[in-house]
């Protein structure tokens, strides 16, 4: 596109200062520790407010997912994915279910890892080794899933000005995103990572009111949409049949059960500051769907029409090739662009360090502690946990 290099520039120069702005909040939650402690370092004390709580827990939930897969499967099934606002909302009332009892039993009972709460019903060794070892399996592909959407989301903005200057822009995407992260979390643990949440959501929630503006306004509106959606993709308009109704039941069932099951959500819910702290939290967190996962929908309808006939592969880049488009068609909003992807960027990056802080405690806690012969120092612990999280990322890269 004619404006390519400029816009290279000025995403890469606001992507910057962001991830400057990162760092700050890191070196800010170091200074505010209070001792070199596994529950300070992993869970800040057990001292979240309802800000810093809501927007932590809401940062994490709305992953890389919201901005590349959503759309992505909106694209693939049409508009019979609306049920994802559902979705998202069964997993809020899947955390009611058993985090007002969990809370209390946390700080009662010093819990630090999800592997604490199962051993101390179930107070076996082996319980803990097995429960700690699936908990990494599953942390360490969701963070190496967020390194390869954080990877593609620069790619698919910032592709053609990388190549125009001979670099491999997923590579220095995956490379330098992901040390930031360590860099902040190392230096301020769970503190600097929620507080990074807590500006990381209000970007995600703000570039996610601006992509469905845009996304609609740009292209015609929703009537537009929506006519041209029903005349060149009409499998795609129409209501799901009762095998994609089967489908859309058993994906909310799933999602109540297992998405609030999550490690990294259940020390989020371990470091508040109390159980009213907590329900206020979740209670707001119900509407969000309205104001994230709708949005993204929209986007994904909209790329239905934009885009016809993309493979599945393809169709998991709509995000990028929406904005991209944007910036071709009206080069004047390219600042709202900019601000929807820094947050998609955020959005993924608050996923993914949430996941390697918790791979980090639950190796500590669960899997390092319980093979020294005598019973090490929490300073120990806190050194260990920071270089484990170093040592993990490396090797995901």
């Amino acid at each position: 596109m004619e404006n390519q290099p400029t816009a290279g520039v000025e995403l890469i120069l606001c992507l910057s200062l962001y991830l400057i702005g990162l760092v700050v909040i890191g070196y800010l939650g170091k200074k505010a520790q209070k001792e070199k402690s596994l529950s300070d370092f992993y869970l800040a004390g057990r001292s979240f407010g309802f800000a810093v709580l809501f927007l932590t827990l809401y940062a994490t939930q709305y992953s890389g997912n919201t901005f590349m897969a959503f759309p992505g499967k909106t694209y693939r099934l049409g508009i019979g994915y609306i049920y994802s606002v559902a979705m998202m909302m069964s997993i809020i009332l899947g955390y009611l279910m058993f985090a007002p009892r969990l809370v209390p039993l946390s700080r009662k009972r010093d819990y630090v890892t999800p592997t604490d709460a199962i051993t101390d019903r179930f107070p076996h060794s082996g319980v803990r080794v097995v429960s700690a070892l699936l908990l990494c399996w599953g942390l360490v592909n969701y963070v190496l899933a967020q390194l390869i959407a954080i990877g593609k989301a620069v790619e698919g903005m910032l592709g053609p000005w990388f190549v125009s200057h001979g670099l491999n822009g997923y590579l220095i995407a995956v490379v330098f995103l992901a040390f930031m992260m360590v860099v902040y979390e190392t230096l301020g643990g769970m503190r600097a990572v929620a507080w990074t949440d807590a500006l990381q959501g209000i970007l995600l929630l703000f570039g996610l009111t601006t992509v469905a503006i845009l996304s609609v306004t740009e292209f015609g509106g929703i009537g537009d949409t929506m006519r041209t959606i029903r005349e060149h993709a009409p499998e795609k308009f129409y209501p799901p049949d009762s095998a994609g109704c089967r489908d859309m039941l058993s994906s909310i069932f799933l999602l109540f059960l297992g998405g609030p099951m999550y490690p990294h959500a259940i020390q989020r819910l371990y470091a508040a500051n109390s159980v009213r702290t907590l329900k206020k939290s979740l209670a707001t967190m119900v509407f969000l769907p309205l104001l994230s996962t709708l949005p993204v929908f929209l986007l994904g309808m909209v790329a239905i029409a934009q885009f016809p006939g993309l493979t599945q592969s393809e169709s998991d880049t709509v995000t990028t090739l929406l904005l991209a488009r944007m910036m071709e068609v009206h080069p004047a909003i390219h600042v709202g662009v900019i601000v929807v992807f820094v947050a998609a960027i955020a959005a993924i990056m608050s996923t993914a360090d949430s996941a390697l802080l918790s791979f980090s405690s639950i190796f500590t806690q669960d899997l390092y502690r319980p093979l020294l012969k005598s019973e090490p120092t929490q300073l120990h612990l806190y050194r260990v946990g920071k270089v484990f999280s170093w040592i993990t990322m490396a090797i995901l890269v």
